[in-house]
């Protein structure tokens, strides 16, 4: 909000100091106004060092013979057509999924202390490590590490103390993350498919109630406990759409506290590419659904190095969504949010 001047061109003294985007995401942390959107980014950079530079990897380890190494839902897509072709068309939905899980644990065990490493596998066999979730896999590793004195992404959220936080990430870490922070987290899903309506669900009723005490995960592409719902080939992103489209007004579609939140605050939508399924998804199926012109401000982080691309992007976000840009790196806005609040 800028400072208004009286008639005489003066700034009048009763005219509220102007604030910039971080104070203005401050109020809106303050009334419980702000809702995070993470990417499945902000985990993998936590974890492996570099999201992109990890799903080149997979790409290289299903032979995807294609130039964009770093489309996850792409090079899904091209592992299940060649999965299927080899077993003579018959379909098995799970199999790239547990591909992948497998692949994130090969490559995050050699990241542990080697004397940690060595203890898991005298106490756990190997048949047990293989079938154990990549979050409960990782924490057995003590990986990442939230005890740390430098605050990371997750830790930062968790001290926001908001009732909801939308992931697209298939892994638990927020919820570890508000765990350690002595939160009580529910972790919900889409029903965007018909044999997912049969899981057990906090939001048949709709009086569930999120609170910064016992806040909402609310993982929208799916969760790894659940492999049906995970949403990873390009297939499956369109029949997300549709499914949340039919299921718009349901509960268990997508839950009226998501949908609330989603019209009623600043949207923090933290390390997306523009050209992610995810964020397509998400823009598309979501955002642009529950946007009103009486919805807050809301900011996109985005770090782009081409000059370019970001003229570009900017253009989209803002004429698509209203959304601002800030370029800069996530955690360092991040961080700039936590100074401001601990500050005031």
């Amino acid at each position: 909000m800028k400072a208004k001047a009286s008639i005489f061109g003066a700034k009048s003294p009763f005219a509220a100091e102007s604030k910039d985007t971080i104070d203005e995401l401050c109020d809106q942390i303050r009334n419980q106004k702000l809702l995070p959107i993470i990417s499945n980014n902000i985990t993998d950079d936590l974890l492996f060092g570099n999201h992109e530079k990890l799903i080149e990897a997979f790409a290289e380890a299903q032979e995807y013979p294609f130039a964009d190494k770093q489309n996850l839902a792409r090079v899904s897509q091209y592992a299940d057509i060649n999965q299927r072709a080899e077993n003579k068309g018959r379909k098995n939905v799970y199999q790239v999924k547990k591909d992948y899980i497998t692949f994130l644990k090969d490559n995050l065990w050699p990241l542990a202390d080697e004397d940690l490493w060595a203890e898991v596998l005298e106490e756990k066999p190997v048949d047990e490590l293989r079938s154990m979730l990549f979050t409960d896999f990782a924490q057995l590793l003590e990986l990442p590490n939230f005890s740390d004195d430098q605050l990371d992404t997750l830790a930062i959220l968790t001290e926001l103390s908001l009732p909801v936080y939308v992931t697209t990430s298939y892994h638990t870490f927020m919820e570890r993350a508000l765990i350690a922070a002595g939160r009580k987290p529910v972790s919900g899903i889409s029903y965007w498919r018909p044999n997912l309506k049969g899981l057990a669900s906090y939001f048949v009723d709709g009086s569930y109630a999120p609170t910064p005490e016992a806040p909402l995960v609310y993982h929208l592409l799916g969760i790894e406990q659940y492999p049906e719902s995970m949403v990873m080939t390009e297939d499956e992103h369109l029949d997300f759409l549709a499914g949340i489209s039919e299921d718009w007004q349901w509960q268990e579609g997508i839950p009226g506290c998501v949908r609330q939140a989603l019209s009623n605050s600043s949207l923090l939508l933290l390390g997306y590419n523009l050209w992610g399924w995810d964020f397509r998804v998400l823009l598309r199926g979501l955002i642009k659904r529950s946007f009103n012109e009486n919805s807050p401000q809301s900011v996109s982080i985005q770090v782009r190095e081409d000059e370019q691309e970001r003229v570009y992007f900017q253009k989209y976000l803002e004429n698509e969504v209203e959304f601002e840009v800030l370029w800069e790196p996530t955690m360092d806005l991040m961080q700039q949010i936590y100074d401001r609040m601990r500050a005031s």
